[in-house]
């Protein structure tokens, strides 16, 4: 069955005093209001699309899921062990705040890394009091899965293109940071929370609902739970989009009003759940030796600003890859060359990758066609650039202006983090909106992901097996990069001959 939504052309209208009237309160709706039309066909494709997107995130992950390999480094060092904590303590029915088994004693509900509040290693931890590395990684890459469901859902609602949607999907849950630091276990979920967290907020703040402002507070409040770094800059990113909502187009209080009583339910459950967590949190660090990050600490977690290049091309600097000396900055080559940079880094962190298509849905729609300052996406743009002058951290000053005004930054020493939450935003790349019509983003989208989904599926299951959940890439890197950057070509030229079948 085709991915393409053929839209009903539209009725001839006789312009009134009347009609104009309408048309001009329909204009008012703001940049969150779906198209009704598109909407409705892109609902009867939906099952499908959620089927399509289940089995191509099976294919590149099977090698995890099926054992023969393991999610390692933090995910069985730091993580798996608290979830065995938990297992063993609920099958003794035991509660499992405090643990023994840490200096003298922890308080595992004020640690952000006990995973006590994450409900699907709850619910596995209750499942067996002997939890496996192949369960405790397929936890992982079912938060992942339901991320990308989130951002399929997301799209529906807003009647953007399927096809679309099946390569956003793809981007967030087996892309860029989600990929190369899968070990973080903690960032993972946090991460897969944004994407339901903000369909919810658009379907609380469109239909002023307070049954899907309860969802958005509870995913809110399982992320603020999460009391990571990824988890704040989701939390802001939540707030702006509430923010952009209130100010974009015409009839911004009626729209105030309108979302006073979504956001007073979100408010309340997310509070609710939240605030003891946060507290003992807070309590505990306190009465630590690291009650916050300085500047300078802070700083040296900084993402240089020569790892963007690896946006385009993946593991440029040879970080993942044991035939190639790695030679990006804080390394020995380049310190040799260039002096060293002053920062600290794993080297997997500047891993940004996140598929050909999304390379060229940026710069194509995005920056070319003038789509990233569209009004239905403007938000995603402006907070996209937003997190990327953090990521960069000490090599501009915005950062140290969030690191003095804004709440909870100064908790935090690596700004780098960043990347989980900027490279997630680059999917919304893919709402067609920088096509020349509504036609025109049926015809670029209709066979673009289609035509170059072999070479997609191929470089990101290429990028999964490299960008930091297992060693052992085969091939030196420059056959790699030659492989990269033919399949870059591959899918610009796929998305050109899309537009010239169609007669463009």
């Amino acid at each position: 069955m085709s991915l393409r939504n053929e839209l009903p052309a539209p009725a001839r209208i006789e312009f009134t005093a009347d009609t104009r009237l309408v048309r001009s309160a329909s204009n008012r709706t703001g940049f969150l209001t779906a198209q009704s039309e598109r909407a409705g066909t892109t609902a009867q494709l939906l099952p499908i699309t959620l089927a399509i997107f289940a089995l191509a995130f099976l294919l590149p992950i099977w090698p995890w899921v099926s054992g023969a390999v393991t999610i390692p480094w933090d995910a069985k060092s730091q993580f798996y062990p608290q979830v065995e904590f938990l297992a063993r303590s609920i099958a003794r029915r035991e509660w499992p705040w405090w643990s023994p088994n840490v200096f003298a004693g922890w308080a595992q509900i004020s640690d952000p890394q006990s995973l006590l509040f994450s409900p699907l290693h709850v619910l596995l931890a209750s499942l067996t009091p002997a939890v496996s590395l192949r369960a405790f990684d397929a936890v992982t890459f079912l938060y992942l899965f339901l991320g990308g469901v989130g951002v399929i859902l997301f799209f529906h609602d807003r009647g953007w293109h399927l096809g679309g949607a099946l390569v956003a999907a793809m981007a967030f849950a087996l892309g860029g940071s989600a990929n190369a630091r899968m070990q973080h276990t903690v960032q993972i979920v946090s991460l897969a929370f944004l994407p339901l967290a903000l369909w919810l907020t658009a379907r609380a703040l469109e239909r002023s609902s307070w049954r899907s402002g309860i969802g958005a507070g509870v995913l809110g409040g399982l992320l603020a739970v999460g009391r990571d770094q990824v988890a704040l800059l989701s939390l802001y990113v939540l707030a702006g989009f509430v923010l952009a909502y209130w100010v974009s187009g015409e009839g911004r209080l009626a729209r105030v009003r309108a979302s006073i009583k979504p956001l007073a339910a979100a408010g309340l459950t997310g509070t609710a759940i939240a605030a003891i967590p946060i507290t003992m949190a807070a309590l505990l660090a306190a009465r630590s030796n690291r009650p916050e990050i300085g500047y300078a600490s802070a700083a040296s977690g900084s993402l240089h600003p020569v790892h963007l290049l690896q946006f385009v091309f993946a593991d440029l600097f040879g970080a993942m890859d044991p035939k190639i000396d790695y030679w990006a900055p804080q390394s020995p080559i380049w310190d040799a060359a260039w002096g060293s940079p002053g920062l600290y880094l794993s080297q997997n962190m500047g891993l940004l990758y996140a598929g050909a298509l999304t390379v060229v849905a940026v710069v194509s729609f995005g920056l070319i066609r003038g789509g990233a300052w569209s009004r239905e996406i403007r938000f995603f743009t402006i907070a996209a650039a937003a997190l990327l002058l953090y990521a960069l951290g000490g090599y501009t000053p915005a950062f140290s202006l969030m690191y003095d005004f804004l709440p909870g930054v100064d908790l935090y020493r690596r700004p780098a983090d960043a990347t989980f939450v900027l490279v997630a935003l680059a999917f919304r790349r893919w709402h067609p909106a920088g096509a020349r019509s509504g036609r025109d983003r049926d015809r670029v989208l209709h066979r673009g992901p289609c035509c170059a989904g072999a070479g997609t599926g191929a470089q990101r299951t290429l990028a999964a097996r490299r960008g930091g959940v297992a060693r052992g890439v085969h091939g030196s890197g420059y056959r790699l990069e030659l492989r990269a950057a033919c399949l870059d070509s591959a899918a610009a030229r796929a998305l050109r001959c899309a537009r010239a079948g169609h007669g463009e």
